[in-house]
């Protein structure tokens, strides 16, 4: 768990990360889309305390992201984003399938303000 973005739950604040590369979720129940563009970063730190706050991340690719398109591996990324809670794990009614419990994470999501350094 990112136990550093619990105590932001909620909030928008100013991340920097390092874009690592783009990749693809797969269809989601209840979700129109067939599949979603994801972006994923690496060495996140939260810019007003230049805490680390995760080592890797995927952010779902919106209006904002694509405005900054195409990143490169390595690019450097600076953005306001929403701390929100999310659900991880299987939730079906095997829940010896994956050995894991099903249990709650904290990410980031809304992307704004995007700046990139190249």
């Amino acid at each position: 768990m990112r136990k550093t973005l619990k105590d932001y739950e909620s909030q928008r604040r100013r991340f920097a990360a390092r874009f690592e590369r783009y990749g693809r979720r797969p269809p989601v129940q209840d979700e129109p889309n067939a599949s979603l563009v994801t972006l994923l970063f690496s060495q996140v730190r939260d810019k007003e305390t230049n805490g680390f706050v995760s080592h890797h991340l995927w952010l779902v690719e919106d209006e904002n992201l694509k405005a900054v398109y195409p990143l490169k591996p390595g690019d450097q990324v600076e953005f306001e984003a929403l701390v929100k809670r999310y659900r991880k794990g299987y939730w079906g009614e095997k829940p010896y399938v994956f050995g894991r419990p099903p249990d709650y994470d904290y990410g980031l999501a809304h992307p704004t303000e995007i700046s990139v350094t190249r």
